[in-house]
């Protein structure tokens, strides 16, 4: 009963609160060229690098698990392998973009969220619905866009985080204004746990834990151009090393995974009245290895997998009449699984280097007339496993009173295999076809809340034959739901976000829901800064609520539903020119006892404390 007083009060519109306006807030996320929220048909959600610091997330896991109908699930802490479901999708249906090209191809299967830091990353934009028809492959059901690039102003930070399980975190975000027209980006972090136990088995491996070793390293240059023409260059070097469990016929095991990647990045991007592109190439190189904790990487016990690859885009956009926005572009993605590949007791992995491209082009047009908004979008790709893929999207909105906008999109979408699902030696399986979908979006929304319907129609879904263990093209899956929220800013000190989400993702040939699937979502977050009220004193803190409803597995298992609460307050000694803050944090309050994957509980009520100095010069 609770939970549907608290869903009704959602959709209450909040007009009589007065606070920033942030619906003109410049994203990139929707059709690749910047342009303000109120110009995208659909709803944009926005973490800022303020409020990552603030709440003293580590992760692209601590930062999803912020956004609306957002799922998080891990085997354990920090250091294990994490992902997310949107809209009770799967984790793969959703791209993951990095400065706007594609981090879910640079992996042999999914990403691992836990493995991307939070303390490079200037902001996270997240477009929930259908974007394949400009972004292509996996954009069925939302696209992430981590945003790295630096803002033209000075600004350094150095932290260091101590919390629970002999945790320390030490941080360094600096960004130089060298002139109004230069900036150049420094960051780089270090991080150690002891971790805790991600999955006792009572009587075999008590006592036991799996901790992390991390580090991160990125250097970025921007310059524009008298003309508005902006170059930039960047680098980054990310290393994570994790214990994980692997304990079996009653003997106790630790192994560990070591992940590096190094990724390299060039761009461009121009705008004035008449024409704007944007232009970026990625390279990214990965090194993934699991082995016996002690035995060395190139034993028979262990298994590697190098990967390259390359993702470019091209998009240019002119508007010929007022209003008027018409799109094309290019795109090109490039994988390749090195021979010297190789997976545990089997030997390498293939004779020879595998190699998948993906070649691709995409227009789209977008006409504001009177109170009536219209986009349309249509693209192919070509790829070299699986064929041709088309995809197209429409959508219509209309505005009325001073600000609402009632808005309807549908289009189609496609998730690709991975190089796991096509390859790995005994389940891989070359002939598999793309996943493919229907999608309905109809949303009503203002500058304070926003009530979302969704339906999505997904055909040929890929998923592990339970006689074979081979991957098949094995069931269709129905989505339908409901999204909302609200946001309430209480004038320039205060914050407060609800969502809730309602889906029902069910599995057509059972008729069951999706395994692993929430059909609830709740979440609130509050934030307060004091800002200039105490003049050289401050003062910040957060409160975070999270429930997820109660999921089912394959094995028959169902965990029950849970509630966590997150809280945190910062201070800014008087005196000390703002320059020093002292931050100090619970995470799950009350202590919760809950697994998002049966067999592998979480650490319970984790304690922090932060010293943090910011912009000496």
């Amino acid at each position: 009963m609770k939970k549907n007083v608290l869903l009704a009060g959602l959709f209450v519109p909040v007009l009589a609160y007065a606070g920033t306006d942030t619906t003109d807030e410049v994203v990139v996320s929707a059709s690749r060229i910047s342009e303000t929220k109120t110009h995208v048909l659909g709803q944009i959600d926005v973490i800022t690098e303020k409020e990552i610091q603030e709440r003293n997330l580590k992760t692209l896991t601590d930062i999803v698990a912020l956004l609306p109908s957002v799922q998080v699930t891990s085997y354990g802490g920090r250091g294990q392998n994490a992902s997310f479901y949107v809209r009770g999708g799967n984790s793969n249906q959703v791209l993951v973009l990095l400065d706007g090209e594609s981090l879910s191809t640079s992996k042999i299967g999914e990403l691992n969220a836990n493995h991307i830091p939070a303390n490079m990353i200037e902001k996270v934009e997240f477009i929930r619905g259908h974007r394949a028809s400009v972004y292509g492959a996996n954009a069925v059901l939302g696209v992430i866009n981590i945003i790295t690039k630096p803002e033209y102003k000075n600004k350094q930070r150095a932290a260091y985080t101590y919390s629970s399980y002999d945790t320390h975190d030490f941080n360094l975000q600096n960004t130089f204004a060298i002139t109004e027209n230069d900036a150049l980006k420094v960051t780089g972090g270090v991080s150690s746990s002891d971790g805790f136990n991600v999955h006792p088995v009572p009587g075999i491996n008590d006592g036991a834990r799996h901790g992390f070793d991390n580090y991160d390293v990125q250097i970025g240059y921007s310059h524009t151009f008298d003309n508005d023409l902006e170059i930039r260059a960047d680098y980054k070097r990310i290393k994570n090393e994790g214990d994980y469990d692997n304990s079996w016929i009653g003997v106790a095991g630790t192994s560990v995974n070591y992940d590096e990647n190094q990724i390299a990045s060039i761009g461009a991007d121009f705008g004035n009245d008449l024409y704007a592109f944007d232009f970026g190439t990625m390279y990214t190189h990965d090194n993934d290895y699991n082995h016996p904790k002690g035995v060395p990487v190139s034993d028979m016990q262990s298994s590697a997998f190098k990967m390259d690859t390359i993702n470019s885009h091209f998009t240019n956009e002119f508007y010929p009449v007022t209003d008027l926005r018409l799109g094309f572009g290019a795109d090109y993605a490039y994988s390749r699984l090195n021979k010297n590949s190789k997976v545990e007791w089997s030997g390498n992995f293939a004779n020879s280097a595998i190699s998948i491209n993906n070649k691709a082009a995409f227009v789209f047009a977008r006409y504001d007339y009177s109170f009536l908004s219209g986009e349309l979008s249509g693209r192919i790709d070509d790829n070299s496993v699986y064929g041709s893929e088309g995809t197209y999207n429409v959508g219509i909105g209309a505005s009325f009173l001073e600000d609402y906008q009632f808005s309807v999109r549908y289009g189609t979408a496609y998730r690709a295999p991975n190089m796991q699902e096509l390859y790995y030696p005994g389940y891989g399986n070359s002939r598999l076809d793309p996943e493919k979908s229907k999608n309905l979006e109809v949303t009503l929304r203002n500058q304070y809340f926003f009530i979302s319907g969704f339906y999505n129609n997904i055909k040929d879904q890929i998923g592990s034959d339970p006689l074979t263990w081979q991957y098949e093209n094995i069931s269709k899956v129905n989505i339908k739901g409901v999204e909302g929220g609200a946001n309430i800013p209480f004038a320039k000190y205060h914050e407060l976000d609800f969502s809730a989400s309602l889906m029902n993702p069910k599995n057509k040939d059972t008729h069951k829901t999706v395994y692993g699937r929430a059909k609830q979502l709740y979440k609130a977050k509050y934030m307060f800064d004091s800002d200039d009220m105490f003049a050289d004193f401050g003062l910040d803190g957060y409160a975070d609520y999270r429930f997820t409803s109660k999921r089912t597995f394959s094995n028959g298992k169902t965990l029950g539903g849970f509630a966590v609460v997150n809280l945190g307050v910062g201070v800014t000694p008087a005196g000390m020119n703002k320059y020093v803050r002292f931050g100090f944090g619970i995470d799950n309050l009350l202590d919760k006892k809950y697994e998002y994957n049966a067999g592998y509980p979480t650490g319970g009520r984790v304690y922090s404390g932060t010293i943090e100095i910011k912009n000496l010069f």
